[in-house]
C-alpha cells in the first residue's frame, strides 16, 4: 500500500511538472507542445501571465468617430466599467485573442469597432464611421498619462468600421 501511495505521488508530481513545462513552452515559443492538452497548456500559460512581458512604453486603445468632417475621440471607459488601469488595458488590447493568431485578432478589433459604432448610434451620436488605433508613448514616473501628448505619441491604425 505504501509503495502504491509513493508511485501515485510521483505520477502526480510528474504530471504537474510536465504541465508547467508545457505552459512555459507555449509562453516562450507561442506554439502548443505536441500531445499536450490545450486547456492544460492555457491554464499554465495564464498562471505565468504576470511574467510574460514588460513594456518600456505605455499603450492604450483609441477610438474615434467621424462626424461633421472631424475625428472625435470616443470615451471608452463606459465600455470597460469598474476595471483598474492594467486590467482595462489588457482587455482593450484583446490579449487573449492576440495569442490565438493575427487574423483572429484583427477580426476581434473589427467586431469591437462595429459594436462601438452600434452603441454610439444607439446613444444618438451621429458618427458616420468609427476607427480604432493603438497609441504608445513613453513611461513617466509622474503617471500613466503624463506624457500622453501629441509630440510623444506613436499611433498604429487597427481597423475602421464601416
Amino acid at each position: 500500500m505504501e509503495t502504491l501511495q509513493r508511485v501515485g505521488i510521483h505520477v502526480l508530481l510528474a504530471i504537474y511538472v510536465v504541465s508547467v513545462l508545457s505552459g512555459l513552452y507555449f509562453t516562450l515559443f507561442r506554439r502548443f507542445p505536441p500531445l499536450a492538452p490545450k486547456p492544460l497548456v492555457l491554464f499554465e500559460y495564464f498562471l505565468m501571465a504576470p511574467f510574460q512581458e514588460y513594456n518600456r512604453e505605455n499603450a492604450d486603445l483609441l477610438a474615434e468617430g467621424w462626424v461633421d468632417g472631424l475625428w472625435v475621440t470616443i470615451d471608452l471607459d463606459p465600455y470597460y466599467p469598474t476595471m483598474i488601469l492594467g486590467t482595462r488595458t489588457m482587455h482593450r488590447r484583446l490579449m487573449t485573442i492576440e495569442r490565438v493568431g493575427e487574423e483572429e485578432h484583427r477580426k476581434a478589433f473589427h467586431l469591437l469597432a462595429e459594436n462601438i459604432f452600434l452603441r454610439e448610434t444607439e446613444r444618438g451620436r451621429g458618427y458616420r464611421s468609427v476607427r480604432l488605433s493603438w497609441e504608445t508613448w513613453p513611461k513617466s514616473t509622474a503617471g500613466f498619462t503624463h506624457l500622453r501628448h501629441r509630440e510623444f505619441i506613436e499611433r498604429t491604425p487597427l481597423v475602421m468600421y464601416p
